[in-house]
C-alpha cells in the first residue's frame, strides 16, 4: 500500500494562494461577462423603447387610415377650360396683332403700345423737325409745308412712309384717324414704352427721326419681293425661313399670321458674289424647302 504524500507546511500555504487566485480571476471573468451581458440587454432595451417611441409618435402624426389621400389631386373639368380659354385668348388675331409706333417706326405688340392723340403726347415740341434732316430725309420740307395740321393729314396724298404736323416727325404707319363724340376728326398715335418712357422724362427718342436715326423708305422696284428675290441681293443670309401656309377658306378672325424670320445670318462678300449673280437654283434650293401639311397635296 503506498503511501500519501504529504506537503510541507510552506508548500501547502502556496497551493492556497493559487487557489484563491485562480478563484477570484475565475470569479472576475464571470462578473465581468455578467457586466457584458447586461450591457448588451440595456443596449437592446434602449433601442426598443426608441422604437416603440418613434412609432408612436408617426401613428400619432399619420391622418386616418379610413380617409383615401390622392396626390397629386387630379385637375378638375373647370380648370382645365379656364387654361384652355387663356391660352386660347392668348394665341388669337387680336393678341397677336401687331402696330407700328409712329415716333420711332419700331413694330411692336398692339397691346404694348400706348393709343393716345398727338395733344397727349407729352413734351411732343422734342419731335420737331431737326435741320440736319432736311438734307437727310427727301421731301420733307414739302411734306412739312402741305401737312401744317392735324386735319390736313392725308396718307392718300403722301406717298412717304412719314409726314410732319405743325412741324411734329411722325411715321404713318403709327397713325390712325377717329371720331369723337362731337363727330370732330382726331388723329392718334400708337407710342411704344420706349419713346413714351423718353418723353416722360423730356429726353428725345432713342429710335426717333429727330434724333437722326433715319433708315429710309425702300424703294418702290424693291418692295413685294419674293424669298429668292431677296436672296440674290441681300447682303446678309439667312440659313432657313419659316412661311405657314393655311387654306384660303379659313376665317381671317382664326387663321395665324405667316411666320418669316432669320434664325442666322452670315455675312458675304458682295464684291466677289457679284459676278456669280444670279445664283443657280440648285444654290436656292439648299435652303428654301417647302412643307405642305394636311391629309393631301393642294
Amino acid at each position: 500500500m503506498a503511501k500519501r504524500a504529504t506537503a510541507t507546511p510552506i508548500e501547502a500555504e502556496e497551493q492556497r494562494v493559487l487557489a484563491r487566485e485562480r478563484s477570484t480571476t475565475r470569479r472576475a471573468a464571470h462578473e465581468s461577462e455578467k457586466a457584458k451581458q447586461q450591457q448588451t440587454v440595456a443596449y437592446k432595451t434602449t433601442r426598443l423603447q426608441k422604437t416603440v417611441k418613434q412609432k408612436q409618435t408617426v401613428m400619432k402624426r399619420k391622418p386616418n387610415q379610413d380617409a383615401k389621400v390622392d396626390w397629386p389631386k387630379p385637375v378638375d373639368m373647370d380648370r382645365k377650360t379656364n387654361c384652355l380659354k387663356n391660352f386660347i385668348q392668348h394665341m388669337s388675331m387680336d393678341s397677336l396683332a401687331e402696330s407700328v409706333c409712329g415716333i420711332c417706326n419700331v413694330r411692336r405688340f398692339k397691346r404694348d403700345l400706348r393709343h393716345v392723340p398727338l395733344s397727349k403726347i407729352p413734351s411732343i415740341e422734342l419731335l420737331k423737325i431737326h435741320p440736319d434732316l432736311h438734307n437727310m430725309i427727301p421731301k420733307i420740307q414739302e411734306i412739312n409745308s402741305f401737312n401744317s395740321n392735324e386735319s390736313n393729314v392725308q396718307s392718300s396724298t403722301n406717298n412717304q412712309s412719314f409726314t410732319c404736323i405743325n412741324g411734329m416727325f411722325f411715321y404713318e404707319a403709327g397713325l390712325y384717324k377717329t371720331v369723337d363724340r362731337k363727330k370732330r376728326s382726331l388723329i392718334h398715335c400708337g407710342v411704344c414704352t420706349e419713346c413714351w418712357s423718353a418723353l416722360t422724362k423730356e429726353k428725345l427718342p432713342k429710335f426717333s427721326a429727330t434724333n437722326k436715326v433715319w433708315m429710309g423708305d425702300i424703294p418702290q422696284q424693291l418692295q413685294g419681293l419674293t424669298i429668292p428675290e431677296q436672296r440674290l441681293i441681300a447682303l446678309y443670309r439667312h440659313n432657313s425661313c419659316i412661311v405657314k401656309l393655311h387654306s384660303p377658306f379659313h376665317s381671317t378672325s382664326t387663321a395665324q399670321s405667316a411666320l418669316k424670320g432669320n434664325c442666322i445670318s452670315f455675312p458675304q462678300d458682295v464684291i466677289n458674289i457679284a459676278t456669280t449673280l444670279p445664283l443657280e437654283l440648285d444654290d436656292l434650293c439648299d435652303s428654301l424647302k417647302i412643307i405642305f401639311v394636311g391629309s393631301r397635296m393642294p
